[in-house]
């Protein structure tokens, strides 16, 4: 805990890993103590256990969290009081009683600041943190090397920051940041002004990681994704996510999640997928270009969780990739979604089109123009959509096409 490390200039200072093979890593203590269940009351710092053994496992200075996503916001113990009361140095604010609930607590290395320099050649994964606390990265570049693993690694970590960094040249197998955890939840850590590009994703969140937001980054040039989301609450605002190999920004699962105010073009496959399962995402004001796929693809496939909104999106351009999967918007075997709001144009098949078993989906105040279809209804197994007060005109084959069972249509300017 504590360390800083800073150079310079990241021009000016370079750890050249031609000979001699660097890793900058800090890791707490892995071995947590998880042992019984504990009740906690809203506003109280006392924590009171059940089946614990506290006195003599845990310490003054260790974090207390509790599994599931409230556990990526780590509690300070201040005093350990009995076998089974501990208190904390914050009053414990969330669910108004939480009884009998899982939790875990750790020893955290903390406080490590890195910047202002540029590690090259590595061949080892550069940068690793496990159960760490508040590290900052910042204003550094590290060129991955072609290195058969991810560049930046937090595990089981929480409240990092990761800023005007530049990382780059992994090979098609490692990440250029990687939010992950192996037990326990993790997360809130956010990466800004930040480049990723040349690695397999360029930044990946995976499931049980949570509240991390990314802001104003570049995503590019990636062999898989630019983006790849999973556990909940994530944020991606203001970034570009383009000529990545397979999609733009992927939502592998989780909940809640919104993308905002990105530049999402020219990716070989989607521009944004939202995969099986994820529910409660908001999709709002992103463009969505030049994909050789949808420009958005709820690719529910009859397992979503659906209830997503999509809205207030430039979807255009989308052609040269699948057969089926080159839409503006198309909403694929999910349920109860809002469309609304949002430009589709030029895209080689449908503006908007609703298939794959898609039922209860509103689409309303949408404008598509100039597509092969303006909004298509694929099949009789698409039951009860509405569709109301959207504007399409100026499209080759069809203005409207609805195949769907009991679709309510009403108000839509169609030319």
């Amino acid at each position: 805990s504590g360390t800083v490390i800073i150079g310079e200039s990241r021009e000016g200072v370079i750890i050249d890993c031609t000979t001699n093979n660097v890793q900058i890593s800090s890791s707490g203590d892995t071995a947590f103590y998880a042992t019984g269940t504990i009740t906690l009351t809203n506003d109280s710092a006392v924590v009171t256990g059940s089946g614990t053994s506290w006195s003599g496992n845990v310490a003054v200075g260790e974090y207390f969290m509790i599994t599931g996503n409230d556990g990526i916001f780590p509690f300070e113990i201040s005093s350990v009081d009995n076998n089974t009361q501990i208190t904390l140095t914050d009053p414990y604010r969330g669910r108004p009683q939480a009884v009998g609930i899982g939790y875990a607590i750790v020893a955290l290395n903390k406080n490590i600041y890195i910047g202002s320099l540029t590690i090259r050649r590595n061949t080892n994964k550069p940068l690793i943190f496990t159960f760490c606390r508040n590290i900052s990265i910042v204003n550094c570049e590290i060129d991955g090397n072609n290195l058969a693993g991810d560049i930046i690694t937090l595990d089981r970590s929480y409240n990092c920051l990761i800023k005007e960094l530049w990382v780059h040249d992994a090979s098609s197998t490692g990440n250029g940041i990687l939010l992950t955890t192996s037990s326990q939840s993790s997360g809130n850590h956010k990466v800004v002004d930040s480049i990723i590009s040349g690695c397999s994703n360029g930044i990946r969140i995976d499931a049980s990681t949570s509240y991390n937001r990314i802001v104003n980054s570049q995503c590019e040039y990636n062999d898989v994704d630019g983006v790849s989301i999973g556990g909940g609450f994530n944020q991606v605002y203001g970034c570009n996510a383009q000529y990545n190999n397979d999609n733009g920004i992927k939502i592998t699962g989780g909940t809640r999640h919104i993308i905002n105010g990105c530049r999402v073009q020219y990716n070989q496959g989607d521009g944004v997928e939202i995969a099986s399962g994820a529910g409660f995402i908001t999709i709002n004001a992103n463009i969505c270009s030049y994909n050789r796929n949808n420009g958005i693809n709820m690719a529910g496939a009859g397992n979503s969780a659906g209830l997503n909104t999509i809205s207030n999106n430039v979807c255009t351009d989308s052609s040269g990739g699948t057969a089926g999967q080159l839409n503006g918007i198309y909403i694929n075997g999910t349920d109860r979604m809002i469309v609304i709001g949002n430009v589709c144009q030029n895209n080689a098949e449908s503006g908007i089109e609703v298939g794959g078993n898609s039922d209860r989906n509103i689409l309303t105040a949408n404008v598509c123009h100039q597509n092969d279809e303006g909004i298509r209804i694929d099949g009789a197994t698409e039951l009860n959509n509405v569709v109301t007060s959207n504007i399409i005109f100026d499209n080759t084959t069809n203005e409207f096409v609805d195949n769907g069972t009991t679709t309510s249509t009403n108000n839509n300017i169609t030319t």
